[in-house]
């Protein structure tokens, strides 16, 4: 599938939540801006492969920054998506007429 960067913003930009000390050298997660390379995603899904691990270590887990990688990790999808198709399929920038 082909990338149409003329229908996503070069600009865009994902931003990833604080990561806590002991993760950082896990994966220092940085902000992406434009389309998401693949290693930039891998980069997401080793920080939350790893939080997951240590969610059952007592004091390791936090609920929160797990939801905010979680989010993070949506978005940069989204935008890799965003990337290969037209906006013009989004619902919401949709025009329909009725046929007659």
């Amino acid at each position: 599938m082909a990338h149409h960067l003329e229908w996503y913003p070069p600009g865009q930009a994902c931003y990833p939540p604080e990561l806590p000390a002991s993760f950082r050298s896990i994966h220092d997660l940085k902000p992406i801006v434009g389309v998401p390379r693949d290693d930039e995603v891998i980069g997401i899904h080793t920080v939350m492969h790893v939080a997951s691990k240590v969610s059952g270590v007592p004091g390791m887990h936090n609920p929160r920054f797990f939801m905010q990688l979680a989010d993070h990790l949506f978005n940069v999808q989204m935008a890799k998506y965003r990337s290969k198709y037209s906006l013009i399929t989004s619902p919401s920038v949709s025009a329909y007429s009725s046929v007659q």
